[in-house]
């Protein structure tokens, strides 16, 4: 809370407010992986781990209050899928409004993704239905495109088998021959 005692008359009157002044979506409550942090993030109704506190609010956009800087920050945050959280951000301000902070947050501002860790989000159905289907890879040396690589369906709905083929011609393919199990968490339609 940030407060001040004004004396009015014989009185004194305080004009403590609540320094959260708006709340997260409850469906982002949990713990959160981001690539580049060694822990994971864990965002309340009110706080995001190494962010601040909430302070206010318009649509998808949150200003953030960072109390060990004593400063201010935007950020866009858009729900993906309920496993991801993307958001951009400005820089750490002093206290301005909402809308000129989150004017900060420039087109190519770096777009951060979170994905989520706790509580565990089920897999979906695998989106593959008609499987099997071919793809080829590349590890640095090469398209490994012949033989080609199979994905097939695993009996278990939420599964998928890769089955890496090795490329005479490629360096770094001739280990291959191994599979991969996948397990889809998220189905996005627009990347």
């Amino acid at each position: 809370m940030s407060s001040a005692i004004i004396k009015s008359g014989d009185k004194p009157v305080s004009t403590a407010r609540p320094l959260c002044g708006c709340e997260f979506k409850k469906s982002w409550i949990g713990r959160w992986f981001l690539s580049g942090v060694p822990n994971l993030i864990y965002i309340n109704s009110t706080h995001i781990e190494t962010k601040g506190e909430c302070y206010e609010e318009q649509g998808d956009k949150y200003l953030v209050y960072e109390k060990s800087d004593n400063c201010y920050r935007c950020m866009a945050i858009h729900e993906k899928h309920e496993t991801v959280l993307q958001y951009k951000e400005t820089f750490c301000e002093v206290k301005g409004s909402l809308q000129d902070i989150c004017y900060g947050i420039t087109g190519d501002a770096p777009l951060y993704s979170m994905f989520r860790k706790h509580p565990e989000v089920k897999p979906v159905a695998c989106p593959f239905k008609s499987a099997p289907f071919t793809f080829s890879y590349n590890r640095g040396s090469g398209d490994c495109s012949y033989p080609a690589s199979k994905a097939e369906s695993c009996t278990d709905d939420s599964r998928l088998v890769l089955k890496y083929q090795a490329c005479p011609d490629v360096p770094s393919t001739e280990s291959n021959g191994k599979q991969n199990h996948l397990r889809p968490y998220l189905i996005f339609k627009d990347i």
